[in-house]
């Protein structure tokens, strides 16, 4: 008769905590509630661990953040094509065509040349500074002169889409907030691990009194994906895990990960 070892993955990040007890979500799922008598128990857990991934997605960033970082890199090209070009013309001969085009626009250049270096929204404020000065009259020919009318175009149409952009993402995080309030992952993950103990415990007391070959197996199962990632958390989460140790290496029990209390009976 197997007994279930308590293994949480204390040393886990939060991320293959959470991947960690969905496998064992999973292994319930199919083993089935009944089955292990946690009947009452499972459901908590098992919303537990959603929301803990949840959690973790919304701070490893929403697709309004990937689209923010798009929107800010294609606009940081466009604002370091027009000051490379506009160096580029100003290396022509003094007295030429092209020097002169190049001088129309230095004081703009210059009052603007740090502008990739400051926060999204005064970066914002300032290309809007930036594309004003350029559609003065003299400012405007040498920037027709310099082909550089579509660029400034394209980043003028970019510099909309980072606006909106952000005001997507600002509106997502504020509707986060009001779902989840003040809750964060690291949090959540106490939680699974509070029902995930009980949930052991459980599952042992009735390996005990009732035990069935059902019982058994899944043991085995939640014992080797707690080997799993016990190798990981070893390794740092950088390399990929030992799935098959051998002697000496952890069982991935809690007892020799961390000094946990080990669950009692029901």
């Amino acid at each position: 008769m197997s007994t279930w070892k308590s293994y949480t993955g204390g040393k886990l990040s939060n991320g293959a905590h959470a991947a960690y007890h969905q496998e064992l979500v999973s292994l319930i799922e199919e083993s089935t509630a009944a089955t292990l008598h946690i009947d009452t128990l499972f459901p908590a857990y098992k919303e537990a661990v959603a929301l803990e991934l949840a959690l973790i997605k919304k701070i490893a960033g929403s697709r309004h953040t990937v689209t923010v970082e798009d929107a800010n890199a294609r606009c940081d090209s466009w604002l370091r094509a027009f000051f490379a070009v506009r160096k580029g013309f100003g290396q022509a001969p003094k007295g030429s065509e092209e020097r002169g085009h190049a001088d129309a626009l230095l004081a703009i250049a210059n009052s603007y040349s740090s502008i990739m270096k400051h926060e999204l929204s005064k970066q914002i404020t300032e290309t809007r500074g930036l594309l004003a000065a350029l559609e003065e009259a003299k400012a405007g020919e040498a920037v027709e002169a310099m082909g550089l009318t579509h660029l400034v175009s394209q980043l003028e149409q970019d510099t909309d889409a980072l606006e909106e952009a952000i005001r997507q993402r600002n509106r997502e995080d504020a509707a986060f907030a009001k779902q989840y309030g003040t809750l964060t992952a690291t949090a959540q993950r106490k939680e699974v691990d509070e029902l995930y103990q009980q949930i052991v415990t459980r599952v042992n007391a009735y390996n005990v009194v009732e035990p069935s070959e059902d019982i058994e197996a899944f043991i085995l199962d939640a014992t080797a994906t707690a080997n799993h990632f016990a190798n990981v958390a070893a390794q740092g989460g950088t390399s990929k895990p030992n799935l098959d140790p051998g002697p000496g290496t952890s069982t991935g029990s809690d007892e020799e990960e961390e000094e946990e209390e080990r669950p009692g009976g029901l």
